[in-house]
């Protein structure tokens, strides 16, 4: 991250005590705007907080969510119980555009198919959860791999997670 122009973040929820916590997690590293989105370049989202707000399209947004939510939207899932440091971690990656354009390349299924496998699935499994054929699964994860630069599906998971993909 530069150190000359600091990363503006706004941190958007209905729980003003647990807006203020995020700040002070993050604070010194970052310029926190609580209540302008509008000027964030990350928006850091309480996806359970019930605050449903237009957010701005340019600001990447990093929801906080419990682990049986998928808010839509968000470029990154974080459990709600992470640390300061990993917080930090993940607002740096997000900002990585060389990373996130990889990311950006891979279609919504492919994107489904690395959340599945990341989770220890095999091909077969996936094929059956998402109601293809196993084939199709194996040529979405040759795409995949090509696209990330990786040799094998642990190579591209481990990349996934290393960059913030996956949470």
């Amino acid at each position: 991250m530069n150190l000359n122009s600091p990363l503006r973040v706004a941190i958007v929820g209905a729980n003003l005590f647990y807006r203020t916590g995020i700040a002070q997690a993050i604070q010194g590293d970052f310029i926190v705007i609580v209540d302008l989105p509008a000027c964030a370049q990350v928006i850091i989202l309480d996806a359970d907080g019930g605050a449903r707000q237009s957010l701005p399209r340019h600001a990447r947004v990093i929801a906080l969510a419990e682990p049986d939510s998928s808010p839509s939207g968000a470029i990154m899932v974080l459990p709600k119980s992470i640390h300061a440091h990993e917080l930090r971690d993940a607002l740096e990656r997000v900002c990585d555009p060389g990373a996130r354009e990889k990311f950006d390349a891979l279609s919504r299924r492919e994107s489904e198919i690395l959340r599945q496998v990341s989770t220890g699935k095999s091909n077969k499994e996936v094929a059956y959860s998402l109601r293809v054929k196993e084939k199709t699964v194996k040529n979405h994860m040759t795409a995949i791999l090509k696209k990330l630069g990786k040799a094998n599906r642990t190579q591209a998971v481990m990349c996934a997670y290393a960059h913030g993909w996956l949470a």
